[in-house]
C-alpha cells in the first residue's frame, strides 16, 4: 500500500512492523526498516520526523535519502 498509494503513513506503519520483529534476519530488517521511516520522512509524516530528529539530527548526523540505504545493502 505504501508504493501502490506513495502515503508516508504506510511507509511508517511498515517502520513500526519492521522494527518490532524478532527473528534471525534482524539486520536486513533494520536497513530495510530505515528505508521506510525515511520514505516517510520524505512524505513528510510527522512521526517519521520526530524518529530521523533523535536518530540523525540531534546526534549531527546529515539524513541520507531512503535510496541510498537499500543501495548501499547490495
Amino acid at each position: 500500500m505504501a508504493h501502490k498509494y506513495n502515503w508516508g503513513q504506510a511507509y511508517f506503519d511498515t517502520y513500526t512492523i519492521l522494527t518490532n520483529v524478532n527473528d534471525e534476519s534482524k539486520i536486513s530488517n533494520e536497513s530495510l526498516a530505515t528505508y521506510y521511516l525515511l520514505k516517510s520522512y520524505e512524505k513528510n509524516n510527522s512521526y517519521a520526523k520526530e524518529i530521523v530528529k533523535e536518530q540523525f539530527l540531534d546526534k549531527g548526523l546529515k539524513v541520507p535519502n531512503s535510496i541510498s540505504i537499500l543501495e548501499s545493502k547490495n
